[in-house]
């Protein structure tokens, strides 16, 4: 994890590899190998990744932190999954409401979809958890835009 904070992201995929290698059964690792590809734009492989760790977690009985249905998210909305991006992030927001930026990454999605409403409900929410939020404020005002054009047409 050090070597991908480092921007690293050679090194940290060698060791997250090395470690589930040598047996490591651990999620984390999983989500951590995931992330790794996906900041290597290997989108499909991060996807299988995320399941995978999912996957291990349930083995374990646990439903999983929040940030590997988040990652999970990302990785679906880079490639062109909408609903499926969409489904991941209501997961992980359905683990933790409190987050602003799982309510942005959401909102984002709606957007990209053309869910106008949707995604101006999201934003809100993120807004309303994280005020001031430039990227979140600057996505409303473009969605407000495009919502307001889809009316006069």
């Amino acid at each position: 994890m050090e070597y991908l904070r480092t921007n690293n992201v050679a090194l940290a995929e060698k060791f997250c590899r090395l470690a589930l290698d040598s047996g490591s059964f651990d999620p984390i690792v999983q989500n951590e190998l995931g992330v790794t590809l996906y900041r290597q734009k290997r989108f499909a492989m991060a996807v299988d990744c995320f399941l995978n760790a999912i996957q291990r977690e349930q083995a374990f009985g646990r439903v999983g932190p929040e940030c590997i249905y988040f990652n999970l998210g990302h990785a679906l909305r880079r490639l062109g999954k909408l609903k499926e991006a969409q489904d991941a992030f209501i997961h992980a927001l359905a683990l933790n409401n409190r987050s602003a930026s799982g309510h942005a990454a959401l909102g984002l999605t709606y957007y990209l979809g053309g869910k106008y409403d949707m995604a101006v409900d999201s934003f809100h929410a993120s807004l309303g958890l994280k005020p001031g939020d430039t990227l979140v404020t600057e996505l409303l005002g473009l969605v407000l835009k495009d919502l307001a054009h889809s009316i006069t047409l």
